[in-house]
Order: structure tokens, then sequence, then C-alpha cells
């Protein structure tokens, strides 16, 4: 393990646990590159996609007390490696779980129909999205992300401006909208859920 300078750590620093779920990361992620630098040396690199992602971050340590860095609380890696592939417009934008397959089937070749609940996150994002493919992040537990702020659906009062440093900085305030579509969105994909599992 290399040297660490903790004072870039903005969170909680007098955790027994925290230099060692950094150590497990840091493990982790120096593996990851080491399995994915062997797929890109090997015979089979030019047919290979290799994705990773994770379904939980460092999030017990106090970096989430800031609300400019709340974003943060539901933030984790979901990376892919192909041959050609770049990253695109999407990459400091919110995406969630729900973004994950509908952006790998199209890689794997897959047209066929299934419940498309996000959107493809290597596709360049409209000036005026259609409510599917807004770039917004929706957590099991009823919040919401865009790139200005979250906020629980349906209760304006919540909203909090945080969001992930961008070039061009938006004006942070309530989208109704967003919180309309969402809600929407949400019903819908409960009702997909319910009429495939009566099937």
């Amino acid at each position: 393990r290399g040297p660490r300078d903790m004072a870039l750590w903005k969170g909680e620093t007098t955790s027994d646990t925290l230099r060692l779920n950094l150590d497990t990361y840091h493990y982790a992620t120096d593996l990851l590159g080491g399995f994915v630098q062997e797929v890109q040396a090997g015979p089979l690199a030019k047919t290979t996609l290799v994705a990773a992602t994770g379904d939980h971050n460092v999030r017990t340590f106090g970096i989430y007390a800031e609300s400019s860095r709340r974003y943060l609380m539901r933030q984790v890696p979901f990376v892919i490696w192909g041959d050609g592939l770049a990253c695109g417009s999407q990459l400091s934008l919110p995406a969630s779980h729900r973004d994950m397959f509908p952006t790998l089937l199209p890689l794997a070749g897959v047209r066929g129909p299934y419940v498309n609940s996000g959107r493809n996150l290597l596709l360049p994002v409209a000036a005026q999205p259609d409510p599917l493919n807004a770039p917004r992040a929706l957590f099991y537990t009823g919040e919401l992300r865009n790139a200005q702020g979250m906020w629980q659906l349906g209760q304006q009062n919540s909203f909090v401006c945080s969001g992930a440093p961008v070039a061009t900085p938006t004006p942070c305030s309530f989208n109704a909208l967003d919180d309309q579509q969402e809600r929407a969105r949400y019903a819908l994909l409960d009702w997909n859920v319910r009429v495939s599992l009566r099937k």
C-alpha cells in the first residue's frame, strides 16, 4: 500500500475501520485494474466487454455531512471497458442501477424486447431529453437525484443542492417536472413488475 494523504479525505477520520475500508477499496480496485489489463493485453481483447460495479460505497464515515457533498451518498462505480469505447458526455451526470442494462445490452448485441427502465449511458443526452432518458437517479428509498440536488419524491421541502462538480454549473432549484416524471416512471416500473410476476 502506498502513502495516502488523509488531508484530502473530507469525512470523519476518527473511525477505527476507516483505513481498513480504504485499504480494502484500494486492494479491490488494484485487482480489477490488473484483470482488465490482462484482458486488454490478451487475444480476446477486441471481442471482450468487461463491466464492473459496486452496490455500496464507503458511506459510513461522515463524508456526506455537508449537503453539497450529499450526492456522494448514493454514488457507486460503474465502469465498462471494451475495444473502441469512450466515456461520452454523461460521466458526471446522475445515473443508477436501472441504467446499467440499457447500457450493456446494446453493447452485447441484444436488440430484443425487454423492460427498458433506464437510459444508455454511452449515448449523448439530448438538450431536452424525454422522461425515460433524463439524467436522474431514483433510489429504493424514494429519494431522487438530478444534476442540481436530491429530494424525496413528492416532497419539495426536502430538496437540497448537491451535485457533482461540472464544467458549466446550472442554477440549483427544485424541478417540479423532474419530480412528476419520476413519480410516473416509478409507478410504471411498479406496474411492469406486478404484471411480470402474474405470468
